[in-house]
């Protein structure tokens, strides 16, 4: 019976002339594809086939950033994982300038990362300048994001595991092993 239920609210849901805007949510409401209307929490009424509504979660968002490796000035490896924190302060400049900004913030953040660490050396790199660098590039990012923020969560001056196990391979003749295999060795 859950099944009907579920089908009948999805056939439902394009006549329903209202939308409900969380307090941590914030909505634009585009009617024929040209009139933008910024929704604030509450209850509020659309047109149904005219209107198309976009809520968003203006709240504090973490995203995770895991093993990117990096080469200091002097050439030594380098692999960080990091966070990257923001929110939505302005819904209608974010949709008209980013199409995932998730993504682009991880990429824009690891780019900012990796110019820092390539300028030092290693005995010059510390996380607090690390992350303020990061900040910092960040900061002027704007695109409807605020209060971004880059935290360092692990260093490591070595290589990641991968490209160990990727040169054991080719000198241990390992690497041929799994060639002749056919399995994947990267």
């Amino acid at each position: 019976m859950e099944w009907l239920t579920t089908l009948l609210q999805t056939f439902a849901k394009p006549f329903q002339w209202w939308i409900v805007v969380a307090p941590w949510e914030r909505g634009l409401r585009i009617r024929l594809g040209k009139v933008v209307v910024h929704l604030t929490p509450g209850i509020h009424f659309r047109i149904p086939f005219l209107d198309r509504v976009h809520v968003q979660s203006v709240r504090l968002r973490t995203l995770l950033v895991t093993s990117q490796s990096f080469t200091t000035k002097d050439g030594q490896p380098v692999t960080v994982s990091f966070t990257v924190e923001f929110s939505i302060v302005d819904l209608r400049l974010m949709f008209d300038s980013l199409s995932a900004p998730d993504k682009t913030l991880m990429y824009r953040a690891a780019a900012a990362i990796g110019d820092f660490i390539g300028a030092h050396e290693k005995t010059e790199i510390a996380v607090p300048a690390m992350e303020v660098f990061a900040t910092n590039a960040l900061a002027g990012f704007g695109c409807g994001l605020g209060k971004i923020r880059v935290c360092l969560t692990t260093m490591a001056h070595a290589r990641a595991l991968r490209v160990i196990l990727h040169e054991y391979g080719e000198t241990s003749g390992l690497h041929n092993r799994f060639d002749q295999e056919g399995a994947c060795n990267s």
